[in-house]
This record gives C-alpha cells, structure tokens and sequence, in this order.
C-alpha cells in the first residue's frame, strides 16, 4: 500500500480477514482495506497503512470484526417500498387485528382533509386475529369520507373501502381485468373490498405521490438499503415503464437515492423501452435496464397469462434481444414457466440469462 494511494479516502483497519480466508482454505496477511470512491483500492497491514497514511484520511477501527463486501438485492420492489413508507404501518408487529386496522387508519383520517386518500399497508390476514381479510365496511368505518387503500404484505392483494371503490370505477357491473379478482358477495355480487392481482389498475387510478413526496420516500427507503449494507438493487415491478427509469436516473443523479439500480422492464412496455432506444443494459453502472419482466400468476384460481401466451411474451422479448424474468410461485406456475422457455424463440445474445423469480 503506496503513500500515494491514501488521499481522501476511507481506511479500515484491524479487519478480521482470517475468517474469510478459512472459508477459502487461504492465507491472508491482510489487516487494512482502503476505500476509494466506494470500491475497495488496496490491502495490506495496519503498519504499513497507518505509516503511509496521509492527510484528510477517514480511519475506522474495525475491532477485529470481518469484512465483507456490500450486499445487492436482487428482486425488490423499490418504489412500492418507497410508498410504503408513507403508508399507515398495518403490518404483524404493530396490528394483531381489524379492530387494530381500524384505529390505525382513523387516526391517520382524522388529520387527512376529506375525500383525500389515505394509504395503509403490511397486513396478513393469516396474522390477525380474525384469520380474514378486511372488507370495504370494515374500513368505511375507519374513514367514511376518505378513500382508503390497504396493501396486503405479500403486493399481491389490497383492500378498498367504499370510496375509494367509487373513485376507481369499481362497482358490481365492473368487469375484472386480465389476471384480476374482484372479490364479491356470493349471492349479492357486489364487491366485497378485496381486490386480487389489481395492483396496476388501482395506482392508474388514484393520485400518485407528489414529486416532493416521493423524493423524501426514495430517500428514506434508500437509506434504509444501506443500512442493510446493501448497495445495489434489482427492481423487479411489472409495471416499470420508460418514464419509471428517467425517474430512478433522476433519483439517483440527485442523490435521492444512493443505492445502484438495475430496473427490469415491464414486458408488455417493451415496445416503448425499444422505441426509446433502451435495450438490456441501456444506461449506466449506477442505473441501468434489466430482464423484461412477467407476471405469471394463480391468484384468481386461474393461470394468467396462459401457457401460449407466456411462451408468446418470451419469444417477442428474446426477439427485441431482452432475457425474461417470470414471476411464478405455485406449482402448476412454475411447471407452465418451463414449458413457455422451452417452447419460446430462443434468445440468441451471449452471456444473457432468463430467470424465474420466486419459484417457491
């Protein structure tokens, strides 16, 4: 480690690297790292570190703890975890109950001007105590006069109340969209609140977050990534659109958000990603384009989309040089995902990968 090296820089000594090394049957002479611009310069020992050091140099003692490189998550969901951070907090540690819910959620009302909507998320319905879901009269009786919407924990369900139901367009003759429930009374019809893979439909029609809103949120949820120790995340929304990643190029370039992104692209965008000249890997090492990614689900008790026509979605995104990334959890998903790759156009770019997320 030259003297040269360490200038305004970040030095970490007494690291533990003798752990790492056992676990790679190697030796390691190695006590210092220095850090550079967030990558990692040079190794070498305290002395020869702490000798060489010159001025403006930030040293942490790392008292003998092992280092390890940075984390990166790999299928996140960055802006609905921004959103959720702005949200009523409904989730298990806090909310054991509706009765629970409730009072959450007409405390947030009571300071929310009328007919504004109020966002609540993170309830299981395995959690509480009532082992349901709530309904739409549940939450009218929280905020009669405010739209409500509240997220289940796993983004693949959510509750509306009454008004909120009114400002989407739901009512008893709405017809549900491709891959989505309306859940409704069995004899009556009439929807019940409890909306099933409509997570798109909703946000197209409800008032997004406000610019200034939404940059605190990404700051706070990337904050949050780091300190997780984790520097680069892979979002993996169906919903991402060009505009989405001019937003994240945007947060990131601002410093609203820290972490590195890699943003798949929502297959059936995928038009609008190629005509805007973004293929895979368009951008840079601190934001780029990932996989195109597929929703692929049995939620609604049906596979959406059919095995036909994911094996279509694929052979058009390998066509537009883009690996997939298909999101299948059940059994019967996972074997369909199987059999549209095998039957799809292959994809001919090197060192280009399809996925399958989640497969649990």
């Amino acid at each position: 480690m030259a003297a040269s090296d360490i200038n305004n820089d970040l030095l970490l000594v007494n690291v533990d690297t003798q752990s790492l090394a056992r676990a790679r049957n190697a030796v390691w002479n190695v006590s210092a790292v220095l850090v550079s611009n967030g990558r990692g310069r040079a190794l070498g020992a305290d002395e020869q570190a702490r000798a060489a050091m010159g001025a403006g140099v930030r040293v942490i003692d790392c008292q003998r703890m092992p280092l390890l490189p940075a984390f990166v998550d790999s299928h996140c969901h960055v802006m609905a975890y921004a959103s959720s951070l702005t949200a009523v907090d409904c989730r298990p540690s806090g909310v054991s109950s509706i009765a629970g819910i409730k009072d959450a959620i007409r405390s947030r009302a009571a300071s929310t001007p009328e007919g504004r909507w109020v966002r609540a998320a993170g309830y299981d319905d395995f959690a509480l105590a009532e082992k349901r879901h709530p309904t739409r009269w549940d939450l009218d009786e929280a905020a009669p006069r405010n739209p409500v919407r509240l997220t289940h924990r796993s983004g693949h369900a959510m509750v509306l109340n009454s008004p909120a139901l009114n400002a989407v367009g739901i009512s008893d003759a709405t017809d549900e969209p491709p891959g989505g429930t309306i859940d409704r009374g069995p004899l009556s019809g009439e929807p019940s609140g409890l909306l099933l893979e409509m997570d798109e439909y909703v946000r197209d029609r409800m008032p997004r977050l406000t610019e200034e809103e939404l940059r605190s949120a990404m700051r706070v949820a990337g904050d949050k990534f780091l300190s997780y120790g984790i520097t680069a995340v892979c979002d993996a929304s169906p919903a991402n659109t060009p505009q989405r990643f001019e937003t994240f190029k945007k947060m990131r370039q601002s410093g609203h958000f820290l972490p590195r992104v890699t943003m798949m692209a929502g297959a059936k965008y995928l038009d609008q990603f190629v005509d805007e000249g973004l293929g895979m890997g368009a951008g840079n090492e601190l934001c780029s384009v990932g996989h195109a990614k597929i929703m692929l689900t049995l939620s609604s008790g049906r596979l959406s989309p059919s095995e036909n026509e994911l094996s279509e979605l694929i052979s058009k995104a390998h066509s537009q040089q883009f690996p997939v990334a298909i999101h299948a959890v059940e059994a019967e998903a996972l074997k369909a995902a199987v059999n549209a790759l095998e039957g799809a156009t292959p994809l001919t770019t090197r060192n280009r990968t399809d996925r399958i997320e989640h497969c649990s």
